[in-house]
């Protein structure tokens, strides 16, 4: 046995022979100096020794704390924000299921790729519809608003690929004339719109301005429309998919607006045309 000095401490070194296991402690003085690391600290590790290894030896004299690895790790630490589905449609986060489909449908026609010919719009047209396939689903609004996108992906709810976006869009533009994908009944359905035709323009025709994907456009509403007439106009849809070229056909629904209320002068010209409808009814009989 010898006595080893170390800084201002001292250790004990052991010639340890193979038949025996020496056990021995070693004092806290022991890693207050460095200087242990290269001089007889480093004999607890020597051939003779059992000890200590070198590797051992190492971790434990010559390592850093603890703290600061994990200051490392955190400088390396890349934070990114979650998307915000509301900015994306351009809607409030207290915005109603209509409210977030109306905003939906007017970006994602002037984003669709086969019309929007800018860089950036395909990209853009997938966020939107993303976002709108997150916000107008109950439960996925509802995760998102509390955890964010990335609980989304881990509940197994992310959101489509691009594919995904075209298949959305169709399904709420069918009365557009769809994505032109044939073979699909609901590309022949029309859908309601919000602009409504006076119960005089139905019966006298006028020339309304209707919002389609190119803006807003003429159509003509021939004399003595009835309600839930569909008007057709050709080649006025969105275009096909992949064939930029064609076009599908927009379907519009009239809506005849009758009024609730009429002013004296209005109600007297309506009960003389009462009366003049009643006047040929018996001649239109014979």
């Amino acid at each position: 046995m010898a006595i080893v000095p170390c800084g201002s401490a001292w250790v004990t070194r052991f010639r340890v022979q193979p038949q025996f296991v020496i056990r021995s402690s070693i004092t806290n003085k022991l890693s207050a100096s460095l200087h242990c690391t290269s001089s007889g600290i480093r004999s607890l590790a020597s051939a003779s020794s059992t000890l200590f290894l070198h590797e051992s030896l190492n971790a434990l004299f010559c390592s850093r704390p603890f703290n600061n690895s994990y200051q490392r790790r955190g400088a390396r630490l890349i934070v990114r924000a979650d998307k915000d589905y509301y900015a994306v449609l351009g809607v409030s986060k207290s915005a109603s299921k209509s409210e977030i489909k109306s905003a939906y449908r007017k970006l994602a026609r002037s984003y669709h790729p086969d019309v929007n010919k800018e860089p950036g719009a395909e990209q853009k047209f997938k966020e939107i519809s993303n976002a709108y396939e997150v916000l107008s689903d109950d439960e996925k609004r509802s995760i998102y608003d509390k955890y964010g996108e990335d609980a989304l992906k881990g509940a197994g709810m992310g959101t489509g690929d691009f594919s995904n976006a075209f298949d959305l869009f169709e399904s709420l533009f069918d009365g557009l004339g769809g994505m032109g994908m044939g073979g699909r009944g609901s590309q022949n359905r029309a859908t309601e719109g919000e602009d409504q035709v006076s119960y005089v323009d139905a019966i006298l025709g006028t020339t309304i301005k209707v919002p389609t994907v190119d803006g807003m456009i003429d159509l003509k509403i021939p004399p003595g429309t009835q309600p839930g007439t569909t008007l057709i106009m050709a080649k006025k849809g969105v275009p096909f998919l992949n064939k930029s070229n064609m076009r599908g056909d927009q379907l519009v629904k009239a809506q005849v607006e009758i009024p609730k209320r009429l002013s004296n002068e209005e109600r007297k010209l309506i009960e003389e045309l009462a009366n003049l409808n009643k006047s040929k009814a018996p001649n239109s009989r014979r």
